[in-house]
């Protein structure tokens, strides 16, 4: 008997073992490409997504390009698609998954597939734990409503509202002026989660076009701890939360080129950042969010998020 029940207690855990997987939370992936193809051409949609935290093998994601009709608690309409992702092995931050409707991935598995209107939709991504749908990010082709429609088909499959706890421009991205295709095309940005995801989602850091657009093989380098950051990090900002006030640090040994922007993606303010530190004032922007986009003359560059207090 000691036996049998210690048998079943090894396969038991053993079971929980294999299909644990990560839980995830707002903002902990993000989306960085959506085709839905090109007028007159046939070819399949697909999208692409980007892991923002280290995960386990068997991690479920699940898409869908439903509308919602609920954001707290998340009721989506069930007349489009979901697709289910499974990673098959760990895998680490800054890992790029693309899927195709016809359910072909990059990596690991996916169970259906997603078709998007070339007149506007939308991916959500989210997991499911019990009763609780927790959304991870979201990107809309046409910008996001400001509330969540009441019935399901017509307009609503090509636009809908953003559930809780998604943000646009902070764990999800909405483009302004409808194009079929768009990918994001910042080129090889390193920084920490919070940072890249903050490019991630300013649209001022994608490129869209209604013809058909060859992805470029992005190289993201995610830092987890400020030693690291410091070791990658060639263009710095300090403090990232000021009245005004900022100093630059540009450890490359070159001239850096800089431009601030606003969420919206605007020019605010454009210089050069000399070898080592130089103070910033940007007392006449107003309070909010901005990013700071660099370029070395070696072609290295990034992006940092800082915010104006006052």
């Amino acid at each position: 008997m000691k036996n049998t029940i210690l048998s079943f207690l090894v396969l038991a855990g053993s079971a929980l073992t294999s299909f644990a997987q990560t839980t995830l939370q707002a903002g902990d992936i993000a989306f960085v490409a959506i085709q839905s193809g090109e007028t007159g051409q046939t070819v399949k949609d697909r999208f692409a997504f980007i892991l923002l935290k280290d995960i386990d093998a068997n991690t479920k994601i699940n898409f869908t390009d439903n509308a919602v009709i609920n954001a707290q608690p998340v009721k989506f309409c069930k007349n489009e698609g979901t697709s289910r992702w499974t990673s098959t092995n760990a895998m680490t931050a800054g890992t790029i998954v693309s899927i195709s409707e016809d359910s072909i991935t990059s990596s690991g598995t996916a169970n259906g597939g997603l078709a998007f209107s070339q007149s506007g939709d939308q991916i959500l991504a989210y997991q499911v734990g019990g009763q609780d749908t927790v959304m991870l990010a979201g990107i809309s082709t046409m910008g996001w409503e400001t509330s969540c429609g009441s019935a399901c088909g017509g307009a609503n499959n090509n636009k809908t509202c953003l559930p809780s706890p998604l943000v646009n421009g902070v764990n999800a991205v909405g483009f302004p002026t409808l194009k079929k295709n768009a990918f994001f095309n910042l080129n090889d940005p390193s920084g920490t989660p919070a940072e890249i995801l903050a490019a991630i989602n300013n649209p001022a850091n994608w490129t869209q076009e209604d013809v058909l657009q060859t992805w470029p093989t992005w190289n993201v380098a995610i830092t987890t701890s400020i030693e690291k950051l410091i070791e990658k990090q060639k263009f710095m900002l300090f403090p990232t939360v000021s009245g005004g006030s900022f100093t630059l640090v540009n450890n490359s040994g070159s001239s850096y080129e800089f431009t601030v922007h606003n969420v919206l993606g605007q020019i605010q303010f454009s210089g050069v950042a000399p070898v080592g530190k130089k103070e910033f004032s940007f007392h006449g922007l107003s309070k909010g969010f901005y990013f700071v986009s660099s370029k070395s003359k070696e072609g290295n560059s990034g992006i940092i998020r800082f915010q104006i207090s006052k």
